[in-house]
């Protein structure tokens, strides 16, 4: 399930819960904190993510682009599916 917005998550993420979060791989979630596009701490060996580098990075990686679909790219210009960013954070159309 996509959340439509960050307020839904705990405000200390793992590896595993930004997984479910974005709906993305493991390697996937490792390779986001390892090019440094989303925000971590680490505490000793251990990776967490608080909340609000989410939020910046879905807002940071999101870009409305406009045309019939109303479709949302990333900075690479890949879709992320139908999708809009609001105060409330990303809004998903089902």
């Amino acid at each position: 399930m996509i959340h439509s917005s960050t307020e839904h998550i705990p405000d200390i993420l793992t590896i595993s819960d930004l997984q479910q979060f974005l709906q993305i791989s493991r390697s996937t979630a490792y390779r986001l904190i390892r090019e440094k596009k989303i925000g971590h701490i680490r505490i000793g060996n251990s990776i967490r993510i608080p909340r609000k580098y989410v939020a910046e990075y879905l807002q940071q990686g999101l870009v409305p682009v406009e045309d019939s679909n109303e479709r949302c790219y990333n900075s690479n210009k890949e879709s992320v599916g139908n999708a809009s960013l609001s105060e409330e954070g990303v809004q998903y159309d089902r």
